[in-house]
């Protein structure tokens, strides 16, 4: 079995979730009576539950100053991450998150997460490139010459306001359907029909526009991401502290 930070971070928090997820047991989307407890859960204690994610995210950000290591920080990022996913079955109609799983991914969801980040670190890297900023030289992860890791660094950024708003919509709103995936030798990936509904979508999501705080204007997220690399370069230029983009609406 190859040991993954998944594995890693059921271990810290329940044991029964790491033995599940080890022996690739998921929850049965067929089954009537999974889908009647789902619509209980949600219906009966939705407020509950979403509060109960927002608490237990927040009381893994307070322990970020208490780290000492590398290990320990990434151990807190890796919980809060857990946590965060997990919190999609309360936005969620039709389908299930389960657990993050990638290289394959496993169901519907986790096949429109690896598809839509790997959109969102093509456009960071394309941004990068129009800078003086090295695409391989990082400040979160690990750098190296065969990877743009830059372009991972500021997707972090970026991955939850583009690509998890988008499959939000894209899936409560029926526009990508159980029909657009197909799965076959253990994994679940989009077909052909549902990349093309999918990327439109990213493509509508980089193209819409904000207020910009700083700026005092109307800026696509696309143009944000670029925004984004001039800041960066700007604090390496010791001409500004970096700042990351933060949502506030």
């Amino acid at each position: 079995m190859n040991l993954t930070t998944t594995h890693i971070n059921y271990c810290m928090v329940c044991k029964r979730k790491l033995w599940l997820f080890s022996n690739g047991i998921n929850m049965e989307h067929t089954s009537d009576l999974v889908a009647d407890g789902k619509h209980i859960h949600e219906t009966s204690y939705p407020q509950r539950a979403e509060r109960y994610s927002e608490l237990e995210i927040d009381g893994y950000a307070s322990k970020i100053g208490e780290a000492k290591a590398v290990d320990e920080l990434m151990g807190i990022e890796g919980n809060i991450r857990q946590a965060y996913y997990e919190a999609f079955n309360l936005i969620l109609n039709d389908f299930e998150m389960s657990a993050r799983t990638k290289q394959p991914p496993q169901n519907e969801v986790n096949a429109l997460i690896s598809f839509g980040n790997m959109m969102c670190y093509s456009q960071c890297l394309r941004a990068i490139h129009q800078t003086q900023l090295n695409p391989t030289i990082s400040y979160l992860h690990t750098p190296g010459e065969r990877r743009y890791s830059l372009a991972l660094d500021i997707a972090e950024i970026f991955k939850p306001i583009i690509v998890d708003r988008t499959i939000f919509r894209v899936l409560n709103k029926k526009e990508v359907q159980e029909k657009h995936f197909d799965r076959k030798l253990n994994k679940c990936v989009l077909n052909e029909s549902g990349k093309k509904i999918f990327v439109k979508a990213i493509e509508e999501r980089l193209t819409e526009t904000f207020k910009h705080r700083a700026l005092g204007r109307s800026v696509s997220f696309k143009h944000a991401i670029k925004l984004e690399c001039y800041k960066l370069a700007k604090h390496l230029l010791g001409m500004e502290e970096y700042k990351p983009f933060k949502m506030y609406w």
